[in-house]
């Protein structure tokens, strides 16, 4: 009644119900094969090795914890306790292992709301509390908790209640696990997985929309300061036009002289041989050449029409000066429609005037000139041919007599500027017309991309609307 002794080979060992779990009065005793003593008490069953003991009652699965009585049977390893609530019939490996197969569970909430495994929580609900769960038994005394989260080294806690705060995002696990009695259970580790969002300014999107949102922002600087260089070019290239084209103005304002000269002695001349009728004409043509001269020296482009008329009426008035001494002629293709078309302003008079003074006056013989005019491609193609003496002499007589010709370096120049605004320049060629003959004459061509007016039109220079 005082408890169980185990008599060994050596010596006895007593164990007083003060050791035993609940201070046992033993009445009957049973050995297994495994050498293990069961025996049955008021307070349930004890077994012991002789080393280690363990006990078991109604918790355990007996239908009273008075037991009286208690026998083995090795063939069917059953127990069977007598006690006063009847016959317990119990498997060993079963009674064994009932308390260490106790599973674990695990509950999560936020905020008192219970949260379910695998949930995909917001980054603010980042601060979790866990249950820990196991069945309650009779004689177990010392519960203590492991927990780990992600993998990380295993942490005790005599409290079932586990509070996580400030837990990262992304995808966690929570492993736990239990001691009873000193034992950990060995029905394995219970898990519970959840996931937490990332704050915005942690996910990849975000930082993608602050990848593009720099990417744009540099873009825009770079833009900036692009458009600003090329406003500064263009300011630039204005100012260059502008001079150029008032040098131009000026220049060709003044006319030459010579010929303004030759033509008030042509108008005299018609005069004093009481030629009225020719005088008249002269004096009207030369007034409209001055007036159309004036007008087009005052606008950055002309249309075909008005050079066309321009330039008629001064080789009309040079072939009355000249006495006839050559002949001209303007040649319009079918595809090029006057009104459609425009030429930078007072562009072929001074091909025209170096054509007629120094390549056919020279001439002994009757000269000719060829204006032809085309267009294919949105580009219209200008052709000035005559049978003057040609560059290379011309170009002695001007070295013996020191003449430089401005208004030919004036328009290259303007030319030049303007083919700035298009992919496809304004091109401008000065050949022999015929390498064969003595007099190889001159060929000047042309060339004019409508491309060039759109973008000069499309930059609003100022200048088309003085």
């Amino acid at each position: 009644e005082n408890g169980l002794i185990v008599y060994h080979d050596v010596a006895y060992n007593f164990m007083p119900k003060s050791t035993n779990s609940t201070g046992n009065y033993c009445k009957s005793i049973a050995l297994d094969e495994d050498n293990n003593i069961w025996c049955a008490t008021w307070d349930g069953v004890l077994v012991t090795n002789g080393i280690t003991m363990k006990f078991f009652n109604t918790s355990s699965g007996l239908i009273s914890k008075t037991c009286n009585s208690i026998a083995y049977d090795s063939a069917t390893k059953q127990l069977y306790v007598g006690t006063d609530n009847g016959l317990s019939v119990v498997n060993k490996q079963l009674l064994l292992s009932r308390v260490v197969n106790v599973r674990l569970y695990i509950d999560c909430y936020f905020d008192s709301i219970s949260i379910a495994e695998n949930s995909s929580l917001n980054s603010n609900q980042n601060n979790l509390t866990f249950y820990f769960n196991t069945p309650f038994f009779q004689g177990v005394k010392d519960i203590v908790y492991q927990y780990s989260l992600d993998n990380s080294n295993w942490i005790q806690a005599t409290n079932p209640i586990i509070s996580l705060t400030n837990i990262k995002g992304g995808n966690h696990t929570i492993k736990a696990r239990v001691k009873l009695n000193g034992e950990l259970v060995n029905s394995g580790i219970t898990s519970f997985s959840f996931t937490i969002k990332n704050k915005f300014y942690k996910t990849w999107w975000f930082w993608l929309l602050i990848a593009l949102a720099l990417q744009y922002l540099l873009y825009r600087i770079i833009n900036h300061y692009n458009k600003k260089a090329r406003e500064k070019k263009l300011i630039i290239q204005k100012q260059q036009i502008e001079l150029t084209t008032l040098k131009q103005q000026a220049f060709s304002s003044l006319m030459n002289p010579h010929f303004i000269f030759n033509a008030l002695n042509s108008i005299q001349h018609y005069i004093n041989k009481q030629d009225r009728q020719m005088a008249n004409k002269y004096l009207s043509d030369f007034a409209m050449l001055v007036r159309k001269s004036f007008d087009a020296a005052q606008k950055p482009f002309v249309p075909l029409e008005d050079e066309i008329e321009t330039i008629r009426l001064y080789l009309q008035l040079e072939q009355m000066r000249f006495a006839n001494k050559f002949e001209y002629s303007i040649t319009l293709k079918e595809e090029v429609e006057e009104e459609d078309w425009m030429l930078p302003s007072m562009v072929l008079q001074p091909f025209l005037e170096n054509a007629i003074i120094h390549g056919i006056a020279p001439l002994t013989e009757k000269g000719k000139l060829a204006i032809t005019i085309a267009a294919t491609n949105n580009t219209l193609f200008i052709t000035i041919t005559d049978n003057g003496i040609g560059i290379e002499k011309s170009h002695q007589l001007k070295i013996d007599t020191k003449h430089k010709s401005k208004g030919m370096y004036l328009i290259k120049e303007r030319l030049q500027l303007l083919s700035r605004y298009s992919t496809n320049p304004i091109q401008l060629s000065i050949e022999p017309n015929n390498t064969t003959a003595e007099n190889t004459g001159t060929c000047i061509t042309l060339i004019v991309p409508q491309a060039v007016i759109d973008e000069f039109k499309k930059h609003d220079m100022g200048l088309l609307k003085k």
